[in-house]
């Protein structure tokens, strides 16, 4: 009985010695980096981005997100997508997305590389925030080809955010209520460069939208559609829109509601500054800045503060469906002094800017 203690207790520390030489040898003997995620590739676990990735339209997404809890890193490199869209790119009828979210949570879409640009560049939407909470996407460029003097445009979103609801809360201006966080992006050449529908406890911050455009189709730098209890502030909203009679800088449509409109600048857009129409309701629009929107020619249609009304295009002047908070902009125009219309009311332009011209502008 003895022996055999005495050779089991030898035996286990034997057994010992050798997994411990072994996780030493584990520990100096460097593990295979994981690859880039290939076009197509559903994410698992956090990606920290190498190297450049081209997809083409022979997938119809760069990266699906397959969990909770994940960081897509972007590291400073370009993702783009080239194919039968518009000037070569996947700007095209059928939908390529660079990252889907998927419903997710606890998502973060970043660019941790101080020094290079993140890049999103090509896709008919380059990141779709579909459902899901707590998702953040910070710091990205999402761009597609500049528009030619013929601009065939299909319908592209540069941000799409779908299916998003609200806690137990519903307050707009309280940060910790609002699920999804869309700040310090920079976005161009889309038909809309943000574009929320059916989305609610969003906060868009600091982020740059311009030079959104399509013959085709309507644009927008940044559209509510069917959105209550979002926060915009501080968004820098110009260059937008191209030929439709609906298109414009910030619009808010349908049964929007509740939501914050405040400190923007929305200006020198084709189409409308910042305009509520067809139902919604109770919105605040407070403390922005929006001038020289409209046509370029003659400035006779467009309003840098807008209400409107009127089946699917909602282009007459009219109450966009209820309350309205307008107050403290800095603009020119409103509908509200149009054919007697009411909304926005008076005192919705700051009174002093009334007499500013912009020198591009004959109005």
């Amino acid at each position: 009985m003895r022996y055999h203690n005495m050779t089991s207790g030898n035996g286990w520390k034997r057994s010992y010695r050798g997994w411990l030489w072994l996780a030493l040898l584990v520990a100096i003997i460097p593990l295979p980096a994981k690859a880039d995620p290939i076009c197509g590739a559903t994410v698992i676990s956090n990606v920290t981005l190498t190297m450049d990735i081209t997809c083409t339209d022979a997938s119809p997404v760069w990266i699906t997100i397959g969990a909770d809890n994940i960081t897509i890193d972007l590291n400073g490199r370009i993702v783009s997508c080239t194919g039968l869209g518009y000037q070569g790119s996947c700007q095209e009828a059928s939908p390529v997305t660079g990252i889907d979210t998927n419903g997710h949570r606890n998502i973060r879409i970043i660019n941790s590389n101080e020094e290079e640009s993140a890049v999103i560049k090509g896709f008919d939407v380059g990141v779709w925030v579909r459902g899901g909470s707590n998702v953040k996407v910070k710091g990205i460029t999402i761009t597609g080809p500049h528009k030619l003097a013929a601009n065939p445009r299909n319908a592209a979103q540069g941000i799409r955010v779908t299916n998003t609801h609200c806690g137990m809360y519903n307050d707009e201006s309280n940060d910790a209520n609002l699920l999804v966080k869309i700040s310090v992006n920079t976005i161009s050449n889309h038909s809309e460069g943000i574009e929320l529908t059916n989305a609610n406890c969003v906060k868009l911050q600091g982020n740059t939208v311009f030079n959104n455009n399509s013959d085709l189709v309507e644009n927008h730098g940044i559209i509510l559609e069917d959105s209550s209890h979002n926060n915009l502030v501080q968004n820098n909203v110009f260059g937008n829109g191209e030929n439709m009679l609906v298109d414009g800088g910030i619009t808010v449509t349908g049964m929007s509601s509740h939501n914050l409109i405040t400190q923007n600048e929305a200006s020198d857009n084709n189409g409308d500054g910042i305009s509520l129409r067809n139902g919604a309701t109770a919105n605040t629009v407070v403390e922005n800045e929006m001038l020289f929107n409209g046509d370029p020619v003659s400035g006779a249609f467009f309003w840098d503060a807008a209400a409107r009304t009127g089946s699917t295009l909602a282009i007459f002047p009219g109450s966009s469906g209820g309350v309205n908070t307008w107050r403290d902009n800095e603009c020119i125009t409103s509908t509200g002094t149009v054919a007697g219309g009411t909304e926005p009311p008076a005192g919705a332009c700051n009174e002093d800017e009334s007499a500013i011209r912009h020198l591009n502008h004959t109005r």
